[in-house]
């Protein structure tokens, strides 16, 4: 899980790169005279630079989604032992103590102008970074959950 909050985090913040630097393109194309670039040209960039947010705002949920579905599988196929409910709690704490490191540097990259800016029509990847300790938490509750609510009989 520490792997997965390292991964949103990067993958967030190369999204809004790319977002941005898009965005700071396509203000160059719109700026531009239409003797040098046509209408079309930049009709295409507009509608580029408002999709794109739109479409990379669904992959961090997306990846939540994987990576939960995915763990609570495997800590079906784990043999329990009552050590697992202490280290599974001590994994918890740090888990969420790394989101919320995770939740400071995004708040901190979100405030820049630019990024801003060019991530105001995402809606889902910022609320879920800014929740990250929720999800965490959610997270940690469900395969500790799925780890312990297994059948025995065989």
């Amino acid at each position: 899980m520490f792997e997965y909050i390292r991964i949103a985090l990067i993958l967030v913040i190369s999204l809004s790169i790319g977002i941005t630097v898009v965005y700071k393109f396509n203000q160059g194309v719109q700026a531009a005279d239409s003797s040098v670039i046509p209408d079309q040209v930049k009709t295409t960039s507009a509608n580029y630079s408002t999709a794109l947010p739109k479409i990379t705002d669904v992959l961090l949920p997306l990846f939540f989604v994987v990576i939960l579905s995915f763990s609570v599988w495997s800590a079906r196929l784990i043999n329990s032992t009552p050590l697992f409910i202490i280290i599974g709690i001590m994994i918890s704490v740090g888990l969420v103590f790394s989101a919320l490191i995770a939740e400071t540097i995004w708040d901190g990259w979100y405030q820049q102008p630019d990024i801003a800016t060019a991530m105001m029509n995402m809606k889902l990847t910022p609320f879920l970074m800014n929740n990250l300790r929720y999800f965490v938490l959610f997270y940690c509750t469900a395969v500790m959950v799925s780890l312990y609510s297994k059948d025995t009989r065989t």
